[in-house]
């Protein structure tokens, strides 16, 4: 046997066990990729419905805020317009407690002064004494 008969049987023996190895290996690696892609479209598939969720989830939140907002411009408008209608009570009480206070003042003097007319006019009756012997 020459030595590249020799050199020969040795590379082919060296490339049948590399073949015989690297066989196994490729469908490992073919299954996993298969695997892998498998996996890809479950997420793929179970993130639209997500997505689509979230999406109507904003949608309803920004709209929310929106109501949320117009709500409260409507209630600071009703909280001014109550603060100037209890600044014109305060103001009209004064005025009103300013015009009353002498007329009460008057129409107290007057009720003083004819009580004190009246007890001067009053007629005195003496009571009648009784007996119990009668």
């Amino acid at each position: 046997m020459e030595p590249a008969n020799i050199l020969i049987i040795i590379t082919t023996i060296g490339i049948i066990i590399l073949l015989a190895v690297l066989v196994p290996a490729l469908i490992q690696i073919k299954k996993t990729t298969e695997k892998t892609e498998f996996f890809i479209e479950q997420l793929s598939a179970g993130f639209d419905p997500l997505l689509t969720n979230i999406k109507t989830t904003s949608t309803e939140l920004q709209e929310l805020s929106e109501t949320l907002r117009e709500k409260i411009e409507k209630t600071d408008r009703i909280l001014d317009s109550a603060q100037e209608a209890s600044g014109t009570l305060l103001k009209l009480s004064g005025q009103i407690q300013e015009a009353a206070n002498p007329i009460i003042a008057r129409i107290g003097g007057i009720t003083a002064g004819i009580n004190a007319f009246s007890t001067i006019f009053k007629i005195t009756h003496k009571k009648e004494r009784r007996y119990f012997d009668e």
